[in-house]
C-alpha cells in the first residue's frame, strides 16, 4: 500500500509539471543570494551616506570657525584678509589667527567673499561639497 501513497512527478490530467526537489533548492539558493546582495548594497549605501553626512558637518564647523577668525582679523586690522592664507601669516608678523589648512574635507579650497553679503561683519565662506562644483544643491554654507 505504500506504493500508492507516493505522489507521481507528473500530475495526471494536468499539463503542469510538479517541481522537482532539486529545482526548489536551486530557486531557494538564488533567492537567498539576491537577498544577501541587496542587504550588502543597503549596508554599503548607509556607510557612504553616513560618511558624506559627517564630512558635511565637519565642513560646516570649519566654515563657522573661519568666519569667527575673519571677524577677529577685521577687528584687529580694519580690513578683510586678501585670502585665507593671510590668516596664517598676518601682516607685520603678528600672531597667526588660524594654523590649520584651508581645505574642506574633500581637499578643495573654501571660497571666501569678504565682506560678506550674508555675514557683513565677517565673510561668506562656502565649500563646493562632495561634487566639487560651486552653486549646486550640495554646497556647504551656513544659513
Amino acid at each position: 500500500m505504500a506504493f500508492f501513497k507516493r505522489k507521481p512527478f507528473l500530475l495526471v490530467g494536468s499539463s503542469r509539471r510538479k517541481e522537482r526537489p532539486a529545482a526548489k533548492v536551486r530557486r531557494a539558493r538564488i533567492r537567498n543570494a539576491v537577498i544577501i546582495v541587496l542587504g550588502l548594497l543597503v549596508v554599503l549605501w548607509s556607510v557612504q551616506y553616513s560618511r558624506i553626512r559627517g564630512q558635511r558637518k565637519q565642513a560646516l564647523v570649519e566654515i563657522l570657525r573661519l568666519q569667527e577668525v575673519v571677524r577677529e582679523f577685521r577687528w584687529d586690522h580694519g580690513r578683510c584678509p586678501h585670502d585665507l592664507e593671510e590668516l596664517s601669516y598676518p601682516p607685520a608678523g603678528g600672531q597667526a589667527y588660524y594654523r590649520r589648512g584651508f581645505e574642506d574635507p574633500w581637499s578643495r579650497p573654501y571660497s571666501m567673499i569678504c565682506p560678506g553679503r550674508l555675514f557683513v561683519e565677517s565673510a561668506d565662506l562656502v565649500s563646493a561639497g562632495p561634487d566639487g562644483e560651486m552653486y549646486t544643491n550640495d554646497d556647504v554654507k551656513p544659513h
